[in-house]
């Protein structure tokens, strides 16, 4: 796994403040601000270029290029706030005010504009689920019909691309909404792949843990049944002359001695049955962490 940071990834990680760098968030981030650097770019360009072909500077226009120059905030943003959802929710909304003004500027569905609505849809899609997204949508479907019911009852003013050049615009929006659509999905499509790179390389890091986890486990099992082998071999060695000096000693009782030394010989005997008692406890933890002690089920006082 290469871990080798592409030409994106770091121009990525220069804009992306730390608190939003890492993290299961940090994926959308990117996305909202390839989003927001695309659209906000290419919008200018085209109005550039518009204002240009047409010479002049109309105020609506400026207006237009007002809402697109918002996307830019979205970058200084982030140093100020930790929530993913409040920056999309702002870039989607930028996106869907630039994209309602254009549209209400030139005759909604008679006009050119109708392709730029893929670029917020298109966006919602991929970064809200659930009632987030369906929220959005109905905020992007209203805003498109609110323009469409003003077109049907003629309230729309006039159109700041004159209808003669609507043809060529409508191919620039919708090359446009496409290199949109293709670069936000190309890069999420990249991010989702870094994504899958970093998390495969913690689970590699993780299995690798399990492995020296594992490794661990045995050795600590194989130094226990070493243990009790040992425990096992040291209480058989220790039982066999046990029994004999507990054997002489019942013997020597029965002899004729003094009274001094069938004391001394009984002492031996109680402390060698003390000693034999504890050395058959010895053996029956190391049956029990053999799993081999045999437990007998019966009346105890």
């Amino acid at each position: 796994m290469s871990h080798k940071h592409s030409m994106f990834e770091r121009f990525m990680s220069g804009l992306i403040p730390a608190h939003f760098a890492t993290g299961r968030f940090s994926y959308h981030v990117k996305v909202l601000i390839t989003y927001s650097l695309t659209v906000g770019s290419l919008a200018l360009l085209v109005l550039a270029g518009l204002m240009l072909a047409d010479g002049g500077v109309a105020p609506r226009r400026l207006v237009t290029v007002s809402i697109a120059c918002l996307f830019a905030i979205s970058i200084p943003m982030m140093r100020f706030i930790h929530s993913v959802n409040v920056l999309a929710w702002y870039v989607i909304l930028v996106s869907l005010a630039l994209i309602g003004y254009v549209d209400f500027n030139n005759q909604s569905l008679a006009g050119p504009t109708g392709p730029l609505w893929l670029i917020p849809l298109a966006l919602t899609g991929l970064v809200f689920k659930g009632g987030q997204l369906v929220v959005l949508l109905m905020i992007t479907f209203s805003l498109f019909l609110l323009n469409a019911t003003l077109f049907f009852k003629e309230l729309l003013p006039s159109p700041i691309i004159q209808p003669e050049s609507w043809t060529v615009v409508g191919a620039v929006y919708l090359f446009v909404a496409s290199v949109v659509v293709y670069v936000c999905t190309s890069g999420m499509a990249k991010l989702a792949n870094d994504q899958m790179d970093s998390l495969q390389d913690k689970l590699d890091e993780k299995q690798k843990h399990l492995q020296e986890i594992n490794d661990l486990k045995i050795k600590a099992e194989a130094s226990t049944s070493s243990k009790t082998m040992f425990l096992a071999t040291m209480s058989h060695e220790l039982r066999t002359p046990l029994n004999s000096v507990i054997g002489n000693a019942q013997l020597l009782v029965k002899e004729t001695l003094p009274a001094t030394a069938k004391t001394r010989i009984e002492d031996i005997m109680l402390a060698g049955k003390l000693l034999l008692t504890l050395i058959n406890d010895i053996l029956d933890l190391s049956k029990m962490e053999q799993n081999k002690l045999t437990l007998i089920e019966t009346n105890y006082d």
